[in-house]
C-alpha cells in the first residue's frame, strides 16, 4: 500500500490553510496606528505582491525580491519582511513535497516511500518552524503597540492564529519523526492531528479587512 498520497494532501491542504490564519484578538480600549512611513513601506509591498501572478517559481523570486527591498523603517516591518520570506519559502518547500510524490511512490516497499519523502518533507518542516518563530514576534509587537482586531487580521501575529500555528508546527514535527521511524500508526494519527490543525486555521478570513484600517483608530 502506498502512503505518499495522504502525506501530500495533508501538505497540500496544510499550506492552503496557512494562508488563511487570522486575528481573534482581543480590541484594544485604545487602538494604536501604523507610523507613516510604516503605513507607506506595506501598503506598497501588499500592492506589488498582490500584483504578482504567473508559475510559481516566478512568483516567488518575485515576491522575495518586493519583500527584500521593501526598507525596515521599524522593528515590525522588519518582521512583516521576514514572514513574507518565510511563507514564500513555505509554499516553495511544499512544491518540493509534491513533485517528489510520483518519484517516492514508485518505491517497492513502504520503507523505500517514507525515507523517500524524509528530506523534502524535512525542509517543509524547517520553513513551518521559520514562519512560526516570525509570527511569534508579530505577536510581541502587536501586543505592545495596542493595535486593532482588524489591523492584527492584516499584520498577523494574533494569540489564537500563533497558538494554532504553534500546534501545527508540533505536529507537523510529529509527522516527520514518524516518517523517520518508519512508525505508519502513529504516522497516520500525527497526520489526523495535523488534518484537524489545518481545518481549526481555515475557518475564517481576514479578507474584509483592508491596511488602511491600521491607520484609523477605531
Amino acid at each position: 500500500m502506498h502512503y505518499t498520497s495522504r502525506l501530500i494532501k495533508l501538505t497540500v491542504c496544510l499550506i492552503l490553510a496557512l494562508s488563511v490564519i487570522t486575528a481573534t484578538a482581543a480590541a484594544s480600549t485604545s487602538p494604536r496606528v501604523l507610523t507613516q512611513p510604516e503605513y507607506q513601506q506595506l501598503a506598497s509591498m501588499f500592492r506589488r505582491l498582490d500584483a504578482v501572478h504567473g508559475s510559481l517559481l516566478h512568483v516567488s523570486r518575485a515576491k522575495k525580491s518586493i519583500c527584500r527591498h521593501t526598507r525596515s523603517v521599524s522593528a515590525l516591518v522588519s518582521d512583516e519582511k521576514a514572514n513574507c520570506q518565510a511563507f514564500v519559502a513555505q509554499q516553495l518547500a511544499a512544491e518540493a513535497v509534491v513533485k517528489v510524490e510520483k518519484r517516492c511512490d514508485s518505491k517497492s516497499t513502504t520503507s523505500d516511500q517514507l525515507n523517500c519523502l524524509i528530506p523534502k518533507y524535512r525542509l517543509f518542516y524547517r520553513s513551518l518552524e521559520g514562519e512560526y518563530r516570525v509570527l511569534q514576534r508579530l505577536e510581541r509587537i502587536d501586543r505592545v503597540r495596542g493595535f486593532s482586531i482588524g489591523c492584527v487580521a492584516i499584520l498577523g501575529g494574533a494569540p489564537s492564529g500563533v497558538k494554532v500555528f504553534g500546534r501545527i508546527v508540533k505536529d507537523a514535527g510529529q509527522v516527520l519523526s514518524n516518517l523517520r521511524s518508519h512508525n505508519i500508526a502513529r504516522l497516520h494519527a500525527a497526520e489526523d492531528r495535523l488534518f484537524a490543525a489545518e481545518n481549526t486555521s481555515a475557518t475564517g478570513s481576514s479578507g474584509h479587512y483592508k491596511l488602511s484600517t491600521c491607520i484609523q483608530a477605531v
